[in-house]
C-alpha cells in the first residue's frame, strides 16, 4: 500500500520536477514497499507530517531518532 504521506512528502514534491528517474526510484524504495524503512514516514507517523524537517532524506533513519527526541 502507497504511503499516505506521499502527496504532502516535502522531499518528492522537491525531487519531482527536476529529478524524475529518481523520484519514481525513491517511490519504488520507500513510498510503495516497507514505508517504516523511511525516516520522513517514521517522523510523520509520530509527530505528523508538518513536524518533519525539509532537509532530511527518506534514508536518514538516525537523524529521525533525533528529531523524535526533541
Amino acid at each position: 500500500m502507497t504511503c499516505m504521506y506521499l502527496h504532502k512528502c516535502g522531499f518528492i514534491e522537491k525531487i519531482s520536477g527536476s529529478m524524475p528517474h529518481t523520484t519514481e526510484m525513491v517511490k519504488v524504495m520507500f513510498c510503495e514497499s516497507d514505508k517504516t524503512r523511511c525516516a520522513i514516514y517514521k517522523i510523520a507517523d509520530i509527530e505528523g507530517i508538518e513536524h518533519v524537517q525539509d532537509d532530511i532524506l527518506p534514508d536518514e533513519i538516525l537523524r529521525d531518532m533525533e528529531a523524535l527526541k526533541k
